[in-house]
């Protein structure tokens, strides 16, 4: 197993920590945690991908290392905090995996970044 790296994004007005298995020169797959969770819960799978894949594992905001901002926040923010992310590290990425509480996510995000997506 390589050493992995670990850094923050400014993203839709909070710094958002994601953990990376690679350096770019393979395939993206971001994981997207669930509900009461961080990115380290993907450790298992990341391991296993990591010789074809360049893993990001997320902390969405509100949890691990990410910031929790006052006030009020939805799937929209966590929507365009994941696309502000992948638009930071990886460009393309059109691959994602996550639990049910991560799909809304994606699921949301999809209409804010619809070439990423070919629709």
């Amino acid at each position: 197993m390589a050493e992995w790296t670990q850094g923050d994004v400014l993203t839709n007005g909070i710094r958002m920590h994601y953990y990376r298995t690679g350096h770019g020169d393979k395939p993206p797959l971001v994981l997207c945690h669930g509900g009461s969770d961080s990115g380290l819960c993907w450790s298992p799978v990341a391991r296993a991908l990591e010789d074809e894949y360049d893993i990001i594992m997320i902390d969405a905001r509100n949890h691990g290392l990410s910031e929790s901002p006052r006030g009020d926040s939805g799937p929209q923010d966590q929507s365009e905090d994941l696309a502000g992310l992948i638009r930071a590290l990886v460009w393309s990425a059109r691959r994602s995996w996550g639990t049910r509480w991560a799909a809304a996510r994606r699921c949301n995000w999809r209409p804010i970044t619809p070439t990423w997506w070919g629709g």
